[in-house]
């Protein structure tokens, strides 16, 4: 995806598919523990604010997506892991190897269900369809005379979340673009059906992921417990300053999308000063055409 930055840090995790560390096989509806995962009501009136104000394409956050309650009952659910993905710790080599500092803990597991209730049922998917811009169609890919670029299609199944207590961050580094081997159960049958205007999933077809996103699960706000630290920083490149552009300070069920691939931003977790961030992460894939 595009030219890669010379010593860049990256977020190495990628996409692993069904059956590799910290993932389960099938959709992943954790029905062993008390019912799915993610069970969230329709948000009206969402709305997307872009931070790059001039580009509207390169960070934005959506306020809303989840409740207060929706975030607490999802955090509670995932305390002893899921779906046979057991809690880990990330960490790194550190800078002096060319890496991000990284030290946190992380649950990974594979999970179409989670995936396309957080797209579909809490109006996620609307408000990103109106708001994330269409982008250019890779050479490779057919081009058919409807073709008006790449829209986004659904959330990546490769779910993971992280928990960051006082003293873990998460250095700067920049988001790799993935590749999702599209899955019938990542979209409702409705939202499914073939159109000849518009790739609506094919399954077993591979589409590539242009988004982070994170749903951060808790934030500031009043309580001996509450967050301090722990914003999501975005840097300009070094050629250009490094000076800080935008900080988003977590606040529970806000979703932070970020364009990741060769357009991503220099960013990083800042470090936890008080209490605990948790966040639910996953990637917005986008059509073929």
């Amino acid at each position: 995806m595009g030219k890669k930055r010379k010593n860049e840090k990256k977020d190495k995790e990628g996409i692993r598919g069904q059956g590799g560390k910290n993932a389960s096989s099938g959709s992943g509806s954790g029905s062993s523990q008390s019912g799915p995962l993610l069970k969230v009501s329709r948000k009206k009136g969402l709305q997307a604010t872009w931070h790059d104000a001039e580009t509207r394409r390169l960070c934005c956050t959506i306020s809303g997506v989840l409740s207060r309650d929706e975030c607490d009952l999802l955090t509670a659910k995932l305390q002893g892991g899921w779906n046979g993905a057991a809690w880990d710790f990330a960490t790194s080599r550190g800078p002096k190897h060319g890496e991000a500092e990284r030290h946190h803990k992380r649950l990974r597991w594979h999970d179409c269900d989670v995936a396309r209730a957080l797209w579909e049922d809490s109006g996620l998917e609307d408000v990103c369809r109106k708001a994330l811009p269409r982008l250019e169609i890779e050479e490779q890919q057919p081009r058919g005379p409807e073709a008006l670029g790449r829209s986004p299609l659904c959330l990546s199944p490769d779910i993971r979340c992280y928990t960051y207590e006082r003293g873990d961050v998460f250095g700067t580094h920049y988001d790799d673009s993935a590749t999702v081997s599209y899955e019938r159960a990542l979209r409702s049958p409705a939202k499914s059906q073939s159109s000849y205007k518009e790739d609506n999933g094919r399954v077993g077809a591979r589409y590539s992921t242009e988004y982070t996103l994170l749903l951060y699960l808790n934030g500031g706000g009043g309580g001996g417990d509450a967050l301090v630290g722990g914003e999501t920083n975005f840097y300009a490149e070094a050629r250009h300053g490094g000076k800080l552009l935008y900080s988003i300070r977590p606040s529970a069920g806000m979703v932070l999308l970020h364009r990741h691939g060769h357009e991503c931003l220099l960013h990083e977790s800042a470090e936890v000063v008080k209490g605990k961030k948790v966040v639910l992460r996953t990637d917005v894939v986008f059509t073929q055409a």
